[in-house]
């Protein structure tokens, strides 16, 4: 990836089904999909502008709601149970990721942090006490 390309984490929720299913079917053709509402994009900051603009064409911007977090260079994604792409494909590129196996006798890992406040931290850390209890 070069110095001006960066990956982009896009989620939303589109209350009606018809912009829901046309923002499906577009962002698909744009982006890596890792769940149902939520993909990964790669690009400049030119092109993230020109994606935000489209995206914000296919919306009703009173109702619906669009994020787009760019990632921190160093990134490292986290698949808890399974990987959005299968176990054995490669593709190269991609921020560094990995997949962790749910077992819940198995105490959660620690979070990789990047650039995080230590509120976060400690927000993240009791989310995942939470999700074990």
């Amino acid at each position: 990836m070069s110095n001006n390309q960066h990956w982009y984490l896009i989620c939303y929720d589109i209350r009606n089904p018809k912009r829901l299913n046309k923002t499906h079917r577009w962002l698909r053709r744009q982006a890596l999909m890792l769940q149902e509402s939520v993909y990964l994009y790669q690009g400049d900051l030119k092109e993230a502008a020109a994606l935000r603009q489209a995206l914000k064409k296919r919306i009703d911007v009173q109702v619906d709601d669009v994020r787009i977090y760019q990632l921190a260079a160093h990134a490292e994604l986290m698949f808890y149970a399974q990987s959005p792409w299968g176990n054995d494909l490669f593709l190269s590129g991609l921020p560094d990721w990995q997949v962790v196996p749910v077992d819940v006798n198995t105490p959660c890992p620690e979070p990789v942090h990047h650039a995080v406040d230590s509120s976060s931290q400690a927000a993240a850390s009791q989310v995942c006490k939470q999700g074990s209890s």
